[in-house]
């Protein structure tokens, strides 16, 4: 079951990519110039997911790792 956050998320990227690639086709540019625009901004938005994600990992990862501890300092308690 996905996270309401996680489909905010996601529908904000996808109308900001539609939005960018709907504004970069309507700009008066050569067809290789705006290929190459296109190009640089859905390079740009997919390294920004990419750190999002790796983000999220990590605050996941640190997440567990003090279940884990907090757990394991019960049982040390017994």
């Amino acid at each position: 079951m996905e996270n309401p956050t996680s489909k905010i998320l996601i529908s904000f990227l996808a109308g900001a990519a539609a939005g960018l690639a709907v504004g970069i086709l309507m700009a008066p540019n050569k067809g290789s110039d705006t290929r190459k625009k296109i190009k640089d901004k859905f390079t740009d938005l997919e390294k920004g997911l990419e750190n999002s994600v790796e983000q999220k990992f990590t605050d996941i990862k640190g997440y567990v790792s003090n279940v884990l501890d907090g757990g394991a300092a019960k049982i040390n308690k017994l």
